[in-house]
C-alpha cells in the first residue's frame, strides 16, 4: 500500500507516490570518499538490495528533501552499517554546503515491508505537519 523503489522500477507506481520514508540526520561529511553519512542503516533501512537485478539500482535507498518532499536524484545510500548509512552519487561530487551537519534527509525504501517491520508506529504528515500517528498492529 506505500508502494517502494522496487515497484517504481517495474512501472507500478512514480517515485513521487512512494509513502513511507525514513528521516534521518547528515552526521558527518567524508569530502574524500564524496559521502555523506547519515543515522539511518541496516536497522533503520533494511539491508533489502533487491533493485540491484533491475536497470536503475537505487542501492540502499533513494534520497529526498526532507521539507520539499521531492528526490533528490543524483544521491543514493550506497552503504549501510547497522546504525549509519553513507549517501554518495553516480556521478558528479556532492554539494557539501547544501548539506551540513544537522540537515535532515528522507530515504526511499527498496522494500516497503522490511522498512515499516522495524518500527512500532508511523508518522502521517501531511507537507510538513503530522496529522495522525498509526501503531502498527503485531501478530496474525
Amino acid at each position: 500500500m506505500f508502494h517502494d523503489l522496487f515497484q517504481a522500477n517495474l512501472g507500478v507506481c512514480e517515485f513521487s507516490e512512494i509513502a513511507l520514508s525514513v528521516l534521518c540526520s547528515v552526521i558527518g561529511h567524508q569530502q574524500s570518499k564524496n559521502t555523506l553519512l547519515v543515522d539511518a542503516g541496516a536497522l533503520a533501512l533494511s539491508k533489502d538490495i533487491s533493485t540491484a537485478r533491475q536497470h536503475n539500482d537505487c542501492g540502499y535507498g533513494l534520497v529526498q528533501d526532507a521539507h520539499s518532499h521531492t528526490l533528490i536524484p543524483e544521491l543514493f545510500v550506497k552503504y549501510v552499517s547497522q546504525e549509519h548509512g553513507q549517501i554518495t552519487t553516480n556521478n558528479g561530487l556532492i554539494d557539501f554546503a547544501r548539506f551540513p551537519i544537522g540537515s535532515k534527509l528522507k530515504i526511499l525504501p527498496n522494500h516497503a515491508c522490511m522498512m515499516a517491520a522495524a518500527y512500532a508506529q508511523y508518522q502521517v504528515y501531511e507537507q510538513d505537519n503530522i496529522i495522525a500517528v498509526w501503531d502498527k498492529i503485531i501478530g496474525w
